[in-house]
């Protein structure tokens, strides 16, 4: 079988593979190209094309070619072995990462300019990237504050190119693989990406656990447009906070939201202000405090927790009780009666000075009804930096680095050379990362199932024979056995 080549008359042989291929590529994009591009096109304005772009139509190609890649993602999830497939607990964590585009964000013509006139600039051949800004820390130097020596990124990024949105699982009992990605303008479209991708495992039956993002998208976004969306479909939340949002975050019915949790309102200022001082206090300063001084104040709070009756409903609603209520109380408080079966045990005192006047509701009746929207922006399934909360943030957030790192890492097939996926497009990109992600996923888990039993590439680690009589040392023959074959003389 021959083709033609483009611009001359010469034929090339071609495996008919190479057309299948290309034949039905071509079909895959046209169906799921949400910003088609004309072809050969340099010089576009790229605004009219893309408002030319958004229509109902291309919405329905966009979740389509979402779909596809998806499908190939879960693929490579139902390669594990069906225990391992059961054993996961649904936990997820989610993380964007910058791959570049193909084409340049700006070109210039090769033309001469007209005399006293610069030289005309084009647009990009992929208009439909944008720019990926990262700002690093510049008054670093000048702080001594720990949000700003440990936390703060140093280096500043600005390139032209898409983010990558990939949920990523972890725990001890699967392996770190991507399980849903999207594509799409950097900064932009975060909550729909992810939502997007938590839609899709739901069709698939995975399992509902954790929910682990970083800042950006949670408490970053709306909170109708991921947080209560993802509380409603099962999800426990845990995520971390900005310099500015430490501290008291809400208040409802008297209660304290503070650091994603329900407390007291008698708990002490010291207490309420533990994590301001020990990460925004400069040096010198005699609020300042370490980090043995900051683990006993977290502990500390557990005194002055509201306790969860149940669960939220279907609705959002929840139920919560004063921690001096009931036989389970951990504290006594003026306000209250203490239950008999807690008066003989140790519980943390309230003083009438912490508490206040006049009494809110949540003193007032034994347990509260919180809405859904009170503190949705910041409200989380743990107490913020006690071992509950590190033991689900610190694993989520090191699979997904680590995943990222993989996808990335020149020796295998790294996704952020755009060389190796030269072609244009919004849906060209998606597939070519789709491609790299599902090799990654099948490397990755190829790994794991080593590791778990014990199987080590014969290069590094050559697997050494038994010997029989080793294997049959100590055995006993049974007196019913036939005789055994007589040693040569």
């Amino acid at each position: 079988m021959v083709a033609a080549s483009r611009g001359s008359d010469r034929t090339l042989p071609v495996k008919p593979g190479v057309i299948r291929f290309e034949i039905n590529e071509s079909r895959i994009v046209a169906n799921r190209e949400d910003q088609p591009l004309p072809d050969g096109a340099r010089c576009i304005q790229a605004a009219q094309w893309l408002e030319s772009t958004r229509t109902e139509q291309n919405e329905v190609r966009r979740a389509r070619a979402h779909a596809f890649g998806n499908a190939l993602l879960h693929g490579t999830w139902m390669l594990l072995p069906r225990r391992v497939r059961r054993a996961y607990k649904g936990d997820i964590v989610f993380d964007a990462t910058f791959v570049i585009a193909p084409a340049p964000a700006k070109g210039r013509t090769r033309r001469k300019p007209e005399a006293g006139k610069p030289r005309p600039e084009y647009g990009s051949s992929d208009p439909g990237a944008n720019w990926y800004t990262r700002k690093g820390n510049h008054d670093g130097s000048q702080s001594t504050a720990r949000a700003d020596t440990r936390y703060n990124r140093t280096r500043d990024m600005s390139e032209w190119g898409r983010e990558l949105d990939t949920g990523v699982t972890y725990g001890a009992d699967v392996p770190v693989i991507v399980l849903a990605m999207t594509l799409h303008s950097p900064g932009k479209d975060l909550a729909s990406s992810v939502m997007s991708c938590i839609d899709t495992l739901h069709d698939y039956e995975l399992p509902v656990g954790h929910f682990v993002a970083d800042r950006a998208y949670l408490p970053g976004t709306k909170p109708n447009e991921l947080a209560l969306p993802l509380r409603a479909r099962g999800y426990r939340l845990v995520f971390d906070y900005k310099r500015d949002e430490l501290g008291q975050q809400a208040s409802h019915a008297g209660a304290l939201l503070i650091e994603g949790r329900w407390y007291s309102p008698g708990m002490p200022p010291l207490l309420r202000e533990a994590s301001a001082d020990y990460f925004l206090r400069q040096e010198g300063d005699p609020r300042r405090i370490d980090e043995k001084t900051y683990r006993e104040r977290i502990k500390q709070r557990e005194a002055y927790l509201l306790h969860r009756k149940e669960r939220a409903d279907a609705d959002g609603f929840q139920r919560l009780q004063c921690p001096a209520v009931g036989a389970s109380a951990i504290t006594r408080c003026p306000y209250r009666e203490p239950h008999p079966k807690a008066v003989d045990r140790p519980l943390t005192r309230l003083l009438p000075v912490m508490l206040p006047n006049p009494r809110p509701q949540v003193c007032n009746q034994q347990t509260i009804t919180v809405l859904p929207s009170a503190g949705a922006k910041y409200e989380q399934e743990y107490p913020y930096r006690t071992k509950s909360w590190q033991a689900q943030y610190t694993p989520g957030r090191q699979s997904v680095e680590s995943m990222n790192n993989s996808l990335k890492h020149g020796a295998h097939m790294p996704i952020n050379v755009p060389h190796l996926r030269p072609r244009r497009g919004w849906i060209a990109q998606l597939i070519s990362l789709a491609t790299m992600v599902v090799a990654t996923n099948t490397r990755k888990i190829i790994e794991w199932l080593k590791g778990q039993i014990g199987v080590s590439s014969i290069s590094s680690a050559p697997v050494e024979r038994a010997d029989r009589r080793d294997l049959s040392s100590g055995w006993t023959t049974d007196p019913n056995a036939p005789p055994g074959i007589p040693e040569a003389a």
